[in-house]
């Protein structure tokens, strides 16, 4: 049985569709000459699939799918980059673990299109990309996604939370001294301590 979920993540879970999946792990290495595995899946494809004809505009075919998966890998090794640029700047290593960083985006799902015109792109590769090409690219319209939950923020001293939330100008600033003013971002704290800039 196949879970569906929205693509947004503060959406719940949806339905349940017949059918199988594969996962693969792949190994690469990082910028770094770290060896990385990671998870990738066809599971969007199975499910885009079963609802959409061949002929259909948003039909995702095996090219397009592992461009969608390897998209969400990007997006995650340029949220690392934003984390050591920016929340490593501004606290502690442990105040910026509290946080997932990543690369998303705005006004809903992207027509698969994208994830067709992804490859063509010379920095889509997971040695190259960075935080400023999916930011800068006219493909999509991409922002920086820091957030962080209660249930962390809860494993730090009243003093470590506090500072976090007192760095909220300073994160805008760094983003913006980095990435540029024009730069789409969103950080969330907690309900009285969160921003979006579109």
């Amino acid at each position: 049985m196949l879970n569906e979920y929205n693509y947004y993540k503060e959406l719940p879970y949806t339905e349940k569709v017949p059918g199988k999946y594969q996962d693969w792990n792949i190994q690469f290495k990082d910028k770094d000459g770290n060896d990385q595995v990671w998870k990738i899946s066809n599971l969007a494809q199975r499910l885009n699939n079963k609802k959409r004809l061949i002929f259909s505009p948003n039909y995702l075919s095996s090219k397009k799918a592992l461009g969608f998966e390897l998209m969400e890998l990007t997006w995650h090794v340029t949220g690392e980059e934003v984390r050591q640029k920016v929340l490593n700047e501004v606290m502690t290593k442990k105040q910026a673990d509290v946080f997932d960083v990543q690369i998303s985006y705005s006004g809903g799902n992207p027509p698969t299109s994208l994830y067709g015109k992804i490859w063509e792109q010379d920095w889509f590769n997971i040695n190259k990309v960075t935080a400023k090409d999916y930011l800068e690219t006219d493909l999509f319209d991409f922002f920086i996604d820091i957030k962080t939950y209660d249930y962390r923020l809860a494993k730090l001293s009243e003093t470590e939370q506090q500072e976090i939330r007192d760095s909220l100008d300073e994160i805008i600033n760094k983003i913006t001294d980095i990435y540029g003013p024009n730069t789409s971002y969103r950080i969330f704290i907690d309900q009285e301590n969160q921003i979006r800039k579109d």
